[in-house]
């Protein structure tokens, strides 16, 4: 059961009487509410944040020569397009570099966003510079929700924070739209979801296995493992070291 809603912090592990239930991770699960105007949207913002983001975006549109050039992919016939475009962003960045977890570029992916461009139940969108894609967003959707599923930017880039900035203009283009009731940012911690939320549900990610010696034994190496790389980050974190050795990771294998 992936990101099951729950009332409280539920026990890492139980052995129940006909099972074990294993919650290994639990979280916020932060998400933008799509009711109302972009412009109340933003009022929930603080006035220096506000004025952040509005700064990043006039920063944007001056070094376009005045215009932001962006647009958005809805369409079955556009998808091709997309991938294409924003697979040479994905290729730059560090999602790709340390765990392939960029915009993929199988043919099978390309039929599963034809196939929900086909049912309206996608939106995707990329931020030129020159004519040239500098960042993408892709956002699935399952009963009325969109889902953050992949982004990414040109890191040459990164003092125009172009990720924030096409965020920003797709947000203000589905608040026109009106037909999409939320856009899941998932699990809580990066700072532009934060930024961009405007709620969050106490969500675990539940697992039911068969009650027998061998599953108690996985589980609980599991924990322990889990226990062993919290500690470890707990400790980098006394050292004040945790930021960088997260940004050598990031940058190293480039």
């Amino acid at each position: 059961m992936p990101s099951r809603p729950v009332a409280q912090a539920l026990p890492r592990y139980v052995v129940l009487p006909n099972c074990i239930r294993y919650a290994p991770r639990q979280y916020p699960n932060v998400y933008v509410s799509l009711d109302g105007s972009f412009e109340e949207y933003l009022n929930g913002f603080s006035c220096k944040s506000r004025a952040t983001l509005r700064r990043k975006v006039r920063r944007m549109a001056q070094l376009s020569g005045g215009t932001i050039e962006w647009r958005e992919f809805s369409g079955s016939a556009e998808m091709a397009e997309f991938q294409l475009a924003a697979r040479g962003v994905a290729a730059k960045t560090f999602q790709e570099r340390l765990f392939r977890g960029a915009l993929p570029a199988t043919a099978e992916f390309l039929d599963e966003m034809k196939s929900l461009a086909d049912r309206d139940n996608v939106r995707a969108y990329l931020l030129y510079l020159k004519r040239r894609p500098i960042a993408y967003l892709y956002f699935p959707a399952r009963n009325g929700v969109l889902l953050y599923s992949f982004l990414g930017h040109d890191p040459e880039y990164n003092e125009f924070s172009p990720g924030t900035v096409l965020l920003y203009l797709a947000l203000e283009s589905l608040f026109q739209e009106r037909k999409f009731r939320l856009l899941n940012f998932g699990q809580g911690g990066m700072q532009q979801k934060q930024q961009f939320s405007t709620g969050k549900v106490y969500c675990a990610d539940i697992y039911f296995l068969r009650r027998n010696l061998r599953n108690v034994l996985l589980v609980s190496a599991h924990v322990f493992t889990n226990a062993v790389s919290r500690s470890a980050g707990e400790v980098l974190e006394k050292l004040k070291v945790k930021r960088t050795f997260k940004r050598l990771l990031r940058y190293g294998s480039s």
